[in-house]
């Protein structure tokens, strides 16, 4: 599917639900909406931003995509920020601590 940053994140979004096989009413509910709100994003109406996640969740694909972005990521990189993702909070702090500490000695 393409996503382009030209068309706008509601074309994107749009795109993205109907390639995922989903109404609109079945992505509001899935995000916690009306349909009338995911008609609104798709006509380029405004939107919360902090649904964006959301949003990208339910349609099993990343914000970066519903904006048209490149994602920019090898396999690799994209490995290990899932897996930071799945760690606690205190421990992403502890991991990035440890992070800086190495680039600051480089």
């Amino acid at each position: 599917m393409l996503y382009c940053p030209e068309m706008g994140i509601g074309e994107n979004i749009r795109r993205a639900r109907e390639a995922a096989g989903l109404t609109q009413r079945q992505l509001a509910k899935r995000v916690g909406v009306t349909f009338q709100s995911v008609n609104q994003w798709e006509s380029g109406g405004r939107f919360q931003m902090e649904r964006l996640p959301r949003i990208a969740m339910a349609l099993k694909t990343t914000v970066a995509r519903l904006y048209g972005l490149p994602e920019g990521l090898d396999p690799l990189e994209q490995e290990v920020i899932d897996l930071f993702r799945r760690e606690s909070p205190q421990e992403q702090a502890r991991m990035l601590r440890i992070l800086r500490a190495t680039r600051d000695h480089e």
